[in-house]
């Protein structure tokens, strides 16, 4: 029986790279991650420069005959001589960390099913074995999952339980959007089940089992029959660090929509509750990276331009208070009352005692750094970062200030084509737990 083209090709083993055609005709460069003989044989590719998250199984037909040059690698010499510069402990978690990355390589879970969304999973997670391969289907209130949709629709026709999080809403939106406080010491088996479906779609997050440290606030809508999970956010309960966040995620089928900068804002007025400024935990995943730099930059710039707009506001109230005439009839009526005018009194000569020394605003306003974080809940170093990538810092005095005129600040705030969405932090009904670092001020003051 005659061979096909396809089937007289030497098949590509692991670790080769060949340009691959993909399904929709792009053509990209890829290395060979695992080999299933089949029949029919199928190959796990990772697209080179690419992130993980499009990694995928191809078929025999789309390699492209042109084989590339895989990556150059290191001599055992070179190696060796790296392995002895380094302690013992570091070359353990160098193995633990190629063991881990090995491991966790090829997806194991292709895709899940939430509600009427079908949808293609980013990356490994740590689901039990029985269910690698297999698409899971999760019921939206108590996040448990199956192999099979018949479980999943008898779980919903018998489940009586509430239709939304296990937890005490402490944000609800005017647009039905609302925020769900969720302890992980309190409801474990949700927030387990939360966090393995999350790190299907998050590629350096490995928290799982410990849960009971974290809080988790999740978003969601109201669908009509209960509260759909949009993402989530956690935190821990207490952060050596001052981290506010410890991971993030809009599910893939709502991104595009502001959920992640929703989010984020969320995380911050919480913080500025707690009388805090914090950053979140890093490493940040690339979505996450853009998100964050976005809120950054127009948080700063709106509070920059508002500042400039109250500036101005106080530069027509002193000079409507201290025009030359104004000043000539306090003379005049002072006069008439019997006081001096010219030297004595409290304030020296020339009618400064009677005007109450008039002192002219400085040329422009000028704010620090820390007065900036303090405002936003933004640690400084985070501030630091976007008003560099911004070229809007500046050093006075050994302090690090913003001086920036107000047609740079219009420009950059109109080039944002697509403003991030924020919460209304008037419909946030989140109270801090007392501690002496919150508790020094009454929340009137806030």
């Amino acid at each position: 029986m005659p061979t096909t083209r396809g089937e007289a090709r030497a098949l590509p083993s692991v670790g080769s790279v060949r340009r691959v055609v993909r399904r929709s005709g792009e053509k990209l460069v890829a290395e060979v991650v695992e080999v299933d003989s089949g029949p029919p044989a199928r190959f796990y590719v990772h697209y080179t420069a690419h992130d993980r998250r499009m990694d995928e199984w191809i078929g025999l037909e789309q390699f492209d005959e042109i084989e590339c040059e895989p990556a150059r690698k290191r001599s055992k010499r070179h190696v060796h001589k790296m392995r002895d510069a380094k302690n013992d402990d570091h070359s353990l978690a160098e193995r633990l960390e190629a063991a881990r990355e090995k491991m966790t390589r090829v997806k194991n879970v292709p895709a899940l099913v939430f509600s009427d969304w079908e949808v293609e999973t980013w990356y490994w997670s740590p689901f039990p074995e029985k269910y690698h391969g297999s698409k899971l289907y999760v019921c939206d209130f108590t996040l448990r999952y199956a192999a099979r949709k018949c479980d999943v629709v008898e779980h919903a026709r018998t489940y009586d339980g509430p239709r939304h999080p296990p937890g005490a809403r402490v944000y609800e939106g005017s647009d039905g959007i609302s925020l769900w406080e969720v302890r992980g010491k309190d409801q474990r088996l949700y927030c387990q089940n939360l966090c393995l479906i999350a790190k299907l779609f998050l590629d350096h997050k490995t928290l799982y089992y410990d849960v009971d440290p974290f809080v988790f606030y999740v978003l969601t809508e109201n669908g009509g029959n209960g509260e759909r999970v949009l993402g989530y956010f956690s935190k821990e309960r207490a952060s050596p660090d001052d981290y506010n966040l410890a991971c993030i995620l809009t599910f893939p089928q709502y991104q595009r929509r502001g959920f992640g900068t929703l989010l984020i804002s969320l995380s911050y007025e919480l913080t500025k509750l707690e009388r805090k400024q914090g950053s979140p935990e890093k490493p940040l995943s690339d979505l996450g990276k853009l998100s964050y730099r976005s809120y950054w930059t127009w948080t700063l710039l709106t509070k920059l331009r508002d500042l400039h707009k109250q500036y101005q506001r106080y530069q027509l109230h002193h000079q409507h208070h201290h025009r030359p005439r104004r000043e000539k009839r306090h003379r005049a009526a002072a006069s008439a009352n019997g006081a001096s005018t010219a030297g004595g009194g409290s304030g020296g000569g020339g009618g400064t005692a009677i005007s109450g020394g008039i002192t002219q605003p400085p040329a422009c306003p000028i704010i620090t750094v820390d007065e900036l974080g303090r405002t936003s809940g933004i640690k400084n170093e985070d501030i630091i970062s976007t008003l560099h990538h911004l070229n809007m810092l500046r050093y006075w005095k050994g302090q690090a200030v913003i001086r920036v005129q107000q047609d740079e600040i219009e420009t950059l705030v109109s080039a944002i084509k697509r403003p991030p969405r924020l919460c209304e932090p008037e419909n946030i009904t989140w109270h801090p737990e007392p501690t002496p670092d919150n508790n020094a001020l009454p929340p009137a003051a806030l």
